[in-house]
């Protein structure tokens, strides 16, 4: 859903430990390529796995940022390693139940601007899932997320509007994507445009090494 979604791109841009898990491998794939490339104009610079190989399962406990995919079985066999499998501070986001399981801390330390973000939400409501509904999901961490739904947005609006790709038309599609890349570019160039106002310039008169320091 629309929350989830933002949460874990926002959790990228902070550069958090992110494991993605899924039934299906191809799931893996599609879901960290899109996450990579929602992050443009920046670029992920930290350990990329769309598909982690069983024998790489160390890697999850490398003190590093990383998003990482984790097919069922070899998630099983994480969960069977010596020290407990997944560590605590990962994120998990398990693609097939549409939840983001990390600590409390980690959620509500996500903030990100009001006015772009509710123009971000709006922009990907048609496109995304309806949340859960179902009993027996509290461990999904978007409750903890600071970042509400824009007061605009009504509940019927998170009806699952969306239409299958595979019902789509390629013209649809295409103009599907086109708004999604805008959207997420849109937001950050809002974000970044006065960047130079908080800029700290060494004065003119200090000379290097010492305006390395600045």
């Amino acid at each position: 859903d629309v929350s989830n979604v933002m949460m874990i791109w926002a959790l990228l841009l902070a550069e958090q430990k992110v494991v993605l898990q899924a039934k299906q491998p191809h799931i893996l794939t599609m879901a960290a390529e899109t996450l990579h490339a929602l992050l443009f104009p920046f670029s992920w610079q930290h350990v990329y796995i769309p598909i982690l190989p069983a024998r790489l399962l160390d890697i999850l406990q490398a003190p590093v940022p990383f998003l990482i995919g984790v097919d069922d079985q070899v998630l099983g066999m994480a969960e069977k390693m010596a020290g407990g499998g997944i560590p605590d501070e990962v994120v998990q986001v398990d693609l097939d139940r549409n939840e983001v399981l990390c600590g409390e801390a980690q959620a509500q330390a996500v903030v990100l601007p009001q006015k772009p973000y509710a123009k971000l939400y709006k922009a990907l409501l048609p496109y995304c899932r309806a949340p859960n509904t179902e009993e027996g999901t509290s461990g999904n961490a978007s409750s903890a997320f600071r970042m509400a739904p824009p007061p605009d947005v009504e509940v019927a609006e998170h009806s699952g509007r969306s239409v299958p790709l595979a019902e789509m038309t390629d013209e649809a599609v295409a103009e599907a994507i086109r708004t999604v890349k805008a959207a997420f570019l849109r937001f950050f160039v809002s974000l970044m445009a006065k960047y130079q106002d908080i800029m700290v310039v060494p004065p003119s008169e200090i000379k290097q090494p010492s305006a390395v320091d600045f």
